[in-house]
């Protein structure tokens, strides 16, 4: 698909359209775990709480992803750290 946010956009524009498109948000900012709840209800969120690497980092997002997408099945936001996918 590719990217369709242009920079800058806002956070509650970006789920917006998300949304729509309906395609889940992988990111490392937090405000993303609390938006408005009317967002927060229809939104995907992966959220990344990882430093450091890259290439560590795009690794651990690899081997986790399968159990992100099936814990996303009945929750909306997930997390990714160093213990590996967790909803919260």
């Amino acid at each position: 698909m590719g990217e369709v946010a242009r920079p800058g956009i806002g956070n509650n524009e970006l789920a917006e359209l998300s949304i729509k498109l309906n395609v889940i948000i992988i990111t490392r900012d937090a405000d993303f775990t609390r938006l408005r709840r009317s967002l927060m209800k229809k939104l995907k969120v992966i959220y990344l709480r990882l430093s450091g690497d890259p290439n560590v980092i795009a690794k651990c997002v690899l081997g986790s992803i399968t159990k992100c997408i099936n814990i996303l099945r009945k929750h909306n936001v997930v997390m990714i750290d160093e213990e590996g996918c967790h909803k919260i």
